[in-house]
């Protein structure tokens, strides 16, 4: 009976022995070159990350016939400190021509916000493809050309998708939407140039191209 149990042992672990021997399988024999039999247990790789994204691409306010589609470019400061989670810091600014009727004023619209928020990884720690999914709450800046800059609550909410091309270098898009004249924080409150009529939550699309740096 012992005999019968030793001999089932043994053919149980030949293929896991066999599996273990692979280069970069963990517990792989001595045979294998630069690879150990040891089953100390090393601590997780450390999955703390800052990056910093430059991008520059396309924006629009969404429902308003009398804004055009424009451009925007910003930085964003990331720091993933725990597991999957992060926290993220935003500027950006985006430039919309006035159309239609308001066309002949010759001026744009200006937007921009300074947000922060949490930013949640989900793909594998280690991975070259990254997905995030970012919140964001912060001020939004409005100089709406023929009246004084207005400073807004606003808030956020996007995916960062992207490909890590080396150890320190990368590409992502990112593209947000944003909520913001939610409340005034400084200045007047914002007008419609043609009804004189105070102007409700405005909404904005944008979508950068970004090149991405890791530390």
């Amino acid at each position: 009976m012992l005999a019968r149990m030793l001999a089932v042992i043994v053919l149980l672990a030949a293929p896991l022995r066999a599996v273990a021997d692979e280069p970069g399988v963990d517990g792989a024999g001595p045979d294998e070159p630069g690879l150990t039999g040891s089953i100390t247990l090393s601590p997780p790789a450390s999955t703390r990350e800052v990056r910093i994204a430059l991008g520059f691409g396309y924006s629009t306010l969404l429902v308003d016939p009398d804004v055009g589609e424009g451009y925007g470019g910003g930085i964003y400061l990331a720091y993933d400190f725990w597991k999957r989670l992060g926290v993220e810091l935003s500027v950006f600014a985006a430039r919309n021509p006035y159309v239609g009727q308001l066309g002949a004023i010759g001026t744009n619209f200006i937007g921009g916000n300074i947000t922060l928020g949490p930013s949640l990884r989900l793909t594998r720690p280690g991975s070259r493809f990254l997905v995030h999914a970012d919140l964001a709450i912060g001020t939004y800046l409005i100089v709406p050309g023929l009246q004084e800059n207005i400073w807004t609550l606003g808030l956020a909410g996007g995916l960062t998708v992207g490909l890590r091309l080396t150890s320190w270098l990368g590409l992502s898009l990112k593209p947000r939407y944003h909520l913001f004249n939610l409340a005034n924080i400084a200045g007047p409150e914002l007008r419609d140039l043609k009804a004189l009529m105070k102007v409700g939550v405005i909404d904005r699309m944008e979508i950068p191209l970004c090149l991405s740096f890791f530390f």
